[in-house]
């Protein structure tokens, strides 16, 4: 996954709408408060654990995913638990040719988004 490059701050017709007060190569922190936390995983199916770059302050935050493979054949899901200000833990599944729910080693790109 190619790193975000920003800097300064965020306009919209010239007008400034929060300036990025602190940045990491997976997460920004707006002056708005707004905390963006990105990255990639592959976890497994016993659970894999997802440290924060830029910790949030409370457990109020969304993480949403999408798998990075494409199978014909295959349903992917991964799901998030057990998440407190500075990680979560996923869980990562598929089902081959309906043959019912086996191992991990699915990889998804991840994004977390809260304050």
């Amino acid at each position: 996954m190619a790193n975000l490059n920003v800097t300064g701050k965020i306009t919209s017709e010239g007008k400034e709408v929060v300036t990025i007060i602190q940045k990491t190569s997976n997460a920004i922190k707006l002056s708005n408060g707004l905390i963006l936390n990105w990255g990639d995983v592959t976890p497994a199916k016993s659970g894999t654990t997802v440290t924060l770059q830029i910790p949030f302050s409370t457990t109020s935050y969304s993480v949403g995913a999408t798998n990075r493979t494409i199978s014909s054949n295959q349903i992917k899901s991964l799901a998030v638990t057990e998440y407190n200000t500075t990680n979560f833990v996923c869980y990562g599944q598929y089902s081959q040719s309906n043959s019912g729910l086996t191992g991990g080693d699915v990889p998804f790109r991840w994004i977390a988004a809260g304050f």
